[in-house]
């Protein structure tokens, strides 16, 4: 259970305190289904926080520029430190291009994979206040 307590606070909500009474946990849909449905409470929580669907389009719209920036700056980062390696393997006789572009490829793939990941993560673990005013803050984790 450790495991699925550790996940769910850290990629689904803070506001688990009891853990889930009769999950096989060696059966995937049950474990599923139930993250499924804290993911959806926490979604139907975050959207009580918004006045009006804009607001919520708004939230979500931010969520994934958020995530994709974040993913992005990661990808940039890699992949100057790809162009580093391929150069050293132009040196082994190796095609540095094809390289680069198998690598990069790779990369690009799993960058795709983070970005999802970190958009749910980002939708769900999201803080969002109110001031006095209205204003909403949104504070991602």
């Amino acid at each position: 259970m450790d495991q699925l307590d550790r996940y769910i606070l850290d990629n689904i909500t803070y506001q688990y305190f009891d853990a889930p009474q009769g999950i096989d946990l060696a059966n995937r849909k049950q474990v599923v289904d139930f993250l499924m449905q804290l993911a959806d409470e926490e979604m139907t929580a975050k959207k009580q926080e918004f006045a009006t669907e804009e607001e919520q389009d708004r939230f979500i719209r931010l969520s994934l520029l958020k995530a994709i920036d974040e993913c992005w700056i990661d990808e940039v980062d890699g992949l100057e430190q790809l162009r580093q390696i391929v150069v050293a393997r132009q040196f082994a006789q190796r095609k540095p291009t094809f390289e680069y572009h198998k690598e990069a490829e790779r990369a690009y793939r799993q960058m795709k994979k983070e970005i999802r990941h970190m958009v749910l993560r980002y939708l769900l673990l999201s803080t969002i206040i109110t001031d006095k005013k209205g204003k909403k803050d949104i504070y991602y984790v």
